[in-house]
């Protein structure tokens, strides 16, 4: 019996608070399908930015 196991692939999007870049990092993410069930982890030095980011990132996710 053949057991297979998927690897999971854990995404840390440094800086993650800068729009111009996230949006274009975010619709690249989301459809890729090899990166379906991927972690996405976000970090960015401008709190109010990174929760900007974060909601349009949930708003997006499929």
């Amino acid at each position: 019996m053949a057991v297979t196991t998927r690897k999971t692939t854990k995404i840390v999007f440094l800086g993650a608070g800068s729009a111009a870049f996230g949006l274009s990092m975010y619709r690249d993410l989301f459809t890729t399908t090899e990166l379906a069930g991927s972690t996405l982890t976000l970090v960015d030095t401008n709190p109010a930015a990174l929760d900007r980011m974060t909601a349009l990132a949930r708003l997006l996710t499929p």
